[in-house]
């Protein structure tokens, strides 16, 4: 793992588009713009290392997800036009794991124990 020298955040361009840095490849095409943040490793590649969206034509979120030194890491959202999430998808080191979202039921706080008396 190489050290972060220096994050830029961008947005697509023609010197330094977000897919040179990093896998940005989705299950659907999706036109519209994408920012990412970028960083230069020691061995001089400048790689996404942070923040990834795509945007739909209309502006709202896309794709959402993280890069970490040039590969995808963590959890990737991918949500429809009116901006509802559809798919989650979990990445360590670019590579896709099994990975099940949590149920609401599991976010909710637990009940307190009930006291025998």
């Amino acid at each position: 793992m190489g050290l972060v020298a220096g994050l830029v955040l961008t947005a697509c361009s023609t010197t330094r588009p977000c897919t040179s840095g990093g896998d940005t490849r989705w299950d659907k095409k999706i036109k519209g713009d994408q920012t990412c943040i970028k960083t230069k490793l020691p061995d001089g590649r400048e790689v996404n290392h942070g923040l990834y969206r795509q945007l739909y034509m209309n502006g709202k979120v896309a794709i959402e997800g993280s890069f970490f030194e040039g590969e995808k890491d963590g959890i990737w959202s991918e949500y429809d036009e009116k901006g509802k999430k559809t798919k989650e998808r979990y990445f360590e080191k670019g590579i896709e794991k099994p990975y099940a979202p949590p149920s609401p039921k599991e976010d909710a706080p637990a009940a307190a124990p009930k006291r025998v008396r």
